[in-house]
């Protein structure tokens, strides 16, 4: 949880003012010290009380500040993240101290990481599949990583013989979006452009087929002469593009952009958000009616 924590600190911008940047930054760097002289010191127990206080201090000023700031915000996530360190160290701290207190830690970690879910999930809930796929996909990945990260912590204090490894597929999150970040992605290659108010034909059956799931139509009713084509903002409102009308995409890309579109794709996506912070039900995605 140390490892790069200064990172994180030194890229806080704009959370209110200088003065609340300048107390954050100060806050973590007296944690941050006192972390590490716990860490070195033998027997822990000298700094445990000190982290212990320095953690709650923290803990208390960051929690102040997030009650200002509405839950699933993407300005939430550094206060987040030093709120996980803070109780994180504060669990080390009552390990090193044993007894009762190791239960404290346990009970510390396992409501963080239940809040750490809910905030993923307000993030998530009304977004667009473009908002969370392609502007801001490394809020949620820091979300997932900071997750993966506390419930293993939390089994490593129950299992005080496991080492601490990270496999390579508990450090990957696949949130399922990469082919639609793909498209988006500038391409200095020559390709044949797709502009927002180009019209795409309904040729074919398979084209119908895919019209009746993405306009989410009777398909015992569905007349095939009553559509015979859509523009390309139609699509890429759907996924929550911000300027559906000037937007546009490579040629080779329609298909993948087309499969986003429809429902089964978004609902897939929402499952695999759901799985991964185990949440009751799968968040709801912003979806342009058709």
């Amino acid at each position: 949880m140390r490892t790069g924590f200064q990172n994180v600190v030194e890229e806080v911008k704009d959370l209110e003012a200088r003065r609340c940047r300048e107390e954050f930054q100060a806050r973590t760097f007296l944690l941050l010290k006192t972390y590490e002289r716990f860490t070195y010191t033998v027997p822990e127990l000298l700094e445990a009380d000190p982290l212990i206080q320095r953690a709650e201090e923290l803990e208390a000023w960051l929690r102040t500040q997030l009650n200002r700031i509405e839950v699933g915000k993407p300005e939430r996530l550094p206060l987040m993240v030093a709120l996980a360190f803070s109780v994180r160290a504060k669990a080390d701290a009552f390990e090193a101290k044993g007894g009762d207190y190791t239960s404290f830690a346990i009970k510390d970690i396992s409501l963080l990481i239940n809040q750490l879910c809910d905030e993923a999930r307000a993030f998530c809930e009304g977004q667009s599949l473009y908002t969370l796929g392609v502007e801001m996909p490394e809020i949620l990945y820091q979300y997932a990583l900071l997750n993966r990260s506390l419930r293993k912590g939390r089994n490593l204090q129950r299992q005080v013989d496991s080492e601490v490894i990270f496999s390579a597929e508990e450090v990957a999150w696949d949130d399922g979006m990469q082919e639609l970040r793909e498209i988006f992605k500038p391409n200095i290659e020559h390709t044949e452009f797709i502009g927002g108010n180009q019209v795409i034909k309904l040729n074919t059956m398979a084209d119908y087929d895919w019209y009746i799931r993405f306009a989410n139509q009777d398909r015992s009713t569905f007349n095939i002469h009553s559509r015979s084509s859509i523009k390309l903002s139609d699509i890429l409102r759907n996924i929550g593009h911000p300027e559906p009308q000037t937007g546009g995409i490579g040629k080779t890309t329609l298909n993948t952009l087309m499969s986003f579109a429809l429902p089964k794709r978004v609902n897939k996506i929402s499952h695999i958000i759901q799985a991964e912070f185990k949440l009751e039900t799968s968040p709801k995605f912003l979806v342009a009616s058709n």
